[in-house]
């Protein structure tokens, strides 16, 4: 009996200290709140998971507070009662009562834009879902007629290149599919596997959407696989031709005003990929750029981001001519089987100290950026290293001008564009080193992309030399050896980011303004 009594007393003491101390941490945890806000606080809260709410919640609270008369840290763990702690409402009830607080009109419009956000979000998905990966039967050929997924077959063959061939897809009717098309792996490729080219293609969609073509470049949708091998990939279907169909034929008067449009729609997209990865076409040519025609073409674009002339980290400058608005929706760069994203390609559009020890490049910074999911893309092949190596050098913007200037060498010019004209020529020599013969004569506008007649050829004067000289002259072909050779081994600015191609006057020059400083009416 005696020891039950005093058993019952040491339980009343125990239950009197255990409320004393927890009315002493009370106190305590209210003292701590009132620490100034330069001590250091630090709380740890464990709770149970939602929807759990018939037990009691528990928080184990740690704090890190320092005293002003004393140069340590206290720290101090304590149980709190829960009945002594705020409750928080969960994150969904929290929204919910938000939402019955704001007007009907707000409430409408916020449904009407996550409604238009879904459904964005589904029509990407439809057209380039990028984020999947399409398993074939094992007796799948890249052949018409064979069976690619449930209510899609492969169509005839649209064309091929080094690494592959591009095949219409077509459904169980034989519709065929507008907008994406199959692209195929051959057994024997030399160059970068098909797997390189799908996984660059998903990390410049992911600027854009996880499920969306990125602007200016041709959208990657899902990956091929048979038998746990990488096959192929579906790509979005342009519907038109490359540029340099518009630009090659020989003899014929060309349009600055296109090719302006076509290389600030080049220069726009790479600046995009140049800021996100340092991203490096290494076989960008006219070839690899196409010309989305009606009525597959966007509409136009007049938002501040892709208006002409008005860079993200540049200011405002005069725009271009009105039908270039919408001109990075027009043209599109494709055939990513030897792009990289290399950190020298992006120094230029980042203010950082230079490392010591790296490779210095013609006008570019060095520094150091974190690429985390970059070096997950598939390695290069031997012969495809031999090759990045030539180009290791030379930008995109380069590549673009060096291929530019065998299509306008020896052309002849209307009179009216003289000025357009010679600052494109001024903008390749800055670039290449490279200098473009051209005649400027006064012909008619129904001669444009034609071949001028017999008057106008005749107010042309070449020289003696107009066989090696004149774009359709018989031996021009050893001019553009010469002069491709020439600005290959010495250009003078390979490394030019298109940012800052982009800030060149052809861009920014409109008829009747004045020109921009450091242009010389000599050079015009």
């Amino acid at each position: 009996m005696d020891a039950l009594q005093q058993m019952l007393r040491r339980r009343r003491a125990s239950n009197v200290l255990r409320s004393s101390s927890q009315s002493v941490v009370a106190k305590q945890v209210r003292a701590d709140r009132q620490v100034p806000l330069h001590h250091t606080e630090m709380a740890t809260t464990t709770l149970q998971p939602p929807g759990i709410v018939d037990q009691p919640l528990q928080y184990a609270v740690q704090r890190e507070t320092r005293d002003h008369n004393t140069l340590g840290h206290g720290v101090a763990s304590h149980m709190i009662d829960p009945a002594q702690m705020p409750l928080q409402a969960h994150p969904a009830e929290t929204h919910h009562q938000q939402q019955q607080q704001q007007p009907p009109q707000q409430q409408q419009q916020q449904q009407q834009s996550q409604q238009s956000k879904v459904q964005s979000k589904q029509e990407g998905t439809s057209a380039h879902p990028a984020d999947k990966v399409i398993n074939v039967d094992r007796n799948f050929k890249a052949v018409e007629g064979y069976m690619l997924t449930e209510g899609l077959w492969v169509g005839r063959k649209l064309g091929g290149g080094m690494q592959g061939g591009v095949y219409e897809v077509k459904d169980k009717a034989g519709n065929v599919d507008m907008s994406q098309v199959l692209k195929v792996s051959y057994s024997a490729a030399l160059l970068s596997n098909i797997k390189r080219e799908w996984e660059i293609g998903r990390r410049l969609n992911s600027l854009a959407e996880p499920t969306a073509a990125l602007n200016g470049y041709m959208g990657t949708g899902a990956g091929i696989e048979k038998d746990g091998k990488f096959l192929g990939m579906m790509l979005e279907r342009i519907n038109g031709d490359g540029v340099n169909k518009r630009i090659q034929p020989r003899g014929v008067v060309l349009d600055v005003h296109y090719i302006r449009e076509a290389l600030f729609a080049i220069f726009t997209a790479l600046d995009v990929g140049q800021r996100s990865y340092g991203f490096h076409h290494m076989d960008l040519r006219m070839d690899n750029v196409m010309e989305q025609l009606p009525p597959k073409a966007n509409p136009a674009v007049t938002d501040s981001a892709t208006k002409p002339g008005q860079i993200a980290h540049h200011p405002p400058t005069p725009a271009l001519v009105d039908n270039e608005s919408g001109a990075n929706s027009r043209f599109k760069i494709i055939d990513f089987g030897l792009a990289s994203f290399d950190e020298d390609f992006a120094a230029g559009l980042v203010e950082d100290i230079p490392e010591k020890g790296r490779r210095q490049l013609h006008g570019l910074r060095q520094f150091h950026l974190n690429f985390s999911n970059i070096h997950l893309i598939p390695e290069v092949s031997p012969l495809e290293k031999w090759y990045r190596w030539l180009w290791s050098r030379k930008g995109d913007v380069y590549a673009v001008l060096w291929d530019l200037c065998r299509h306008l060498d020896g052309r002849i010019w209307p009179m009216r564009d003289r000025v357009h004209v010679r600052l494109l020529l001024s903008l390749i020599f800055h670039v290449t080193g490279t200098k473009i013969l051209c005649q400027f004569v006064d012909m008619p506008e129904t001669e444009l992309e034609q071949k001028p007649s017999r008057q106008s050829r005749q107010q042309a004067r070449f020289g003696p030399l107009g066989v090696f000289e004149k774009n359709d002259g018989p031996l021009h072909v050893l001019r553009i050896r010469y002069i491709r050779i020439k600005s290959w081994l010495r250009p003078r600015n390979p490394g030019i980011t298109a940012a800052e191609a982009l800030c060149a006057p052809f861009f920014q020059y409109q008829a009747g303004t004045s020109l921009d400083e450091g242009v010389s009416h000599s050079q015009l």
